[in-house]
Order: structure tokens, then sequence, then C-alpha cells
């Protein structure tokens, strides 16, 4: 696929497009609406075929409550009130969803996408693995497990075959 996880991409496009057109003066409320229900669209549809990731949580967890907030003031009437409450909320739920947005971007940037492939991987562990076979079902499954990098060289590693200490 040419675009890792669009669905998710598509949904912090919506949610950086309601961020910025929120205080636009010629924006119609309807394209709010519009924009705010296709990120909650987006979002689901990105959770179901692509997965939910930890991201997408904490973004979800900042962005509800800026479009729940919109939605109660369009169908209360009070989204063009100027009282200072209103003022206060808005701006803070408008932050809050401005955070989940930049941290995403910001863990994005930094870590890559959801492959793990800029993950940095440090410290002194090892891969150790166990093949486990269960007598009730008997099912297969490989554990991978993170083990010191001295107990390692110590029992493990005279144990092995030499081809799983080099990749062919």
């Amino acid at each position: 696929m040419l675009v890792h996880r669009p669905w998710e991409l598509l949904a912090h496009l919506c949610v950086l497009a309601a961020l910025g057109l929120q205080y636009g003066d010629i924006v119609d409320e309807k394209v709010l609406l519009g924009v705010n229900v296709a990120w909650i669209v987006l979002y689901l549809l990105s959770s179901q075929t692509e997965g939910l990731r930890l991201q997408q949580i904490i973004c979800g967890i900042a962005y509800v409550p800026f479009s729940l907030y919109f939605f109660i003031a369009i169908g209360f009437g009070f989204w063009e009130s100027t009282s200072v409450l209103n003022m206060v909320i808005d701006v803070l739920l408008t932050l809050l969803a401005a955070f989940g947005w930049t941290h995403n971007v910001y863990y994005t940037a930094v870590l890559g996408l959801a492959d793990f492939s800029r993950t940095p991987i440090n410290g002194p562990f090892k891969v150790g693995v166990r093949w486990i076979r269960t007598s009730q079902h008997d099912s297969e499954t490989l554990v991978f497990y993170p083990i010191d990098q001295s107990e390692h060289d110590k029992h493990i590693k005279r144990r092995n075959a030499p081809w799983l200490h080099k990749p062919v």
C-alpha cells in the first residue's frame, strides 16, 4: 500500500481541518459538523481495518470532548455565544484536541509509523524465545521475551546452534 494506515492519516487531517476551521469567520457550521463527523467515522474505520493503537486512544480521548462540545453547542444554539464560560470551554477543549494532534504528529515523526521501523532498541537485553505446546488443546506458540545479555552469554549462547546466531 502506498500510504501506511490511510484511514488514520485521513482522520488526523480531518481533526487538523476542524481545529483550523473552528475560528474562521467564513466557515459555515455545516462544514465544521461534516469535518467532525468525518474524523469520527474515519477513526472508527481505522480502528476496525488497521487496528487500534495507543496513539489513537490518546488522540481520541483528546478529540472526543472537542467534538462533543461542538455537537452540543450546535444542537442547543449557543455556538455563536460570546459568553465568557463558552469561550473558556471552547479554548480549553481546542487546546486539548491540539495537544492530542501534536502528540500524534510528534510520535509519528520520532518513532515512525506503526511498523516499528524507527523505534530505538537499546539496553542490556537479548531476545529469549520459548516454543510452547499446550497439552489441553495441542496448540503451539512461540513466546519472545527480554533476557539479560550476560545471562544469555553465560547460559544460552553455548547451547544454541550456530545457525541461530547468524542470519542467513
